[in-house]
């Protein structure tokens, strides 16, 4: 199962009218960070896709973080 949100929080911070910068200032996760999320080059953890999306007011990107981490937990919950 792959995670590739790179793209469309790309889209929502530049809807939104947010620079990296400004979207790593308030949702304290480093420009760094954000960057290589939207280059879908690493996953977000859960706690930085929530801060990400409180930084950027959308719930709905918080909603879709956690189904996936439902999802995950329900595909490995059986692995000792």
């Amino acid at each position: 199962m792959e995670f590739q949100i790179g793209g469309r929080l790309k889209e929502r911070r530049k809807s939104k009218g947010l620079s990296i910068t400004d979207l790593a200032e308030q949702s304290g996760v480093s420009t760094g960070l954000i960057s290589q999320i939207e280059r879908d080059l690493v996953v977000p953890s859960v706690v930085n896709l929530y801060r990400i999306a409180q930084g950027q007011h959308d719930s709905n990107l918080t909603d879709r973080g956690w189904r996936q981490v439902r999802a995950l937990e329900r595909r490995f919950a059986d692995i000792p």
